[in-house]
């Protein structure tokens, strides 16, 4: 398998989602990682990452079942790397 070649965060799928929705994000070198997830006011909801992580491609589950319908914002801060994006949960 090749490394990536640049850091990098997908949209999630399925999006919108009603319960379980998958985060990917890539890595072209080893470094600390935070991937959270907050509300439309900008409250921390989840950290689904929070970790020293090598070079490499990650997915993770994010399970909203106590979380009403919505937009939320999902931010990866890897090193220098910040990215965010919306995801949209219906019920």
């Amino acid at each position: 398998d090749l490394l990536p070649i640049a850091f990098g965060l997908d949209p999630n799928y399925p999006n919108p989602f009603d319960l379980v929705t998958t985060v990917t994000y890539t890595l072209p070198e080893a470094v600390h990682v935070r991937l959270t997830i907050f509300d439309a006011f900008g409250r921390l909801i989840a950290t689904l990452a929070e970790e020293h992580q090598p070079a490499g491609r990650y997915r993770v589950n994010f399970m909203a079942d106590a979380l009403a319908s919505g937009v939320y914002i999902y931010s990866l801060e890897a090193g220098a790397f910040k990215i965010r994006r919306t995801m949209l949960l219906v019920r």
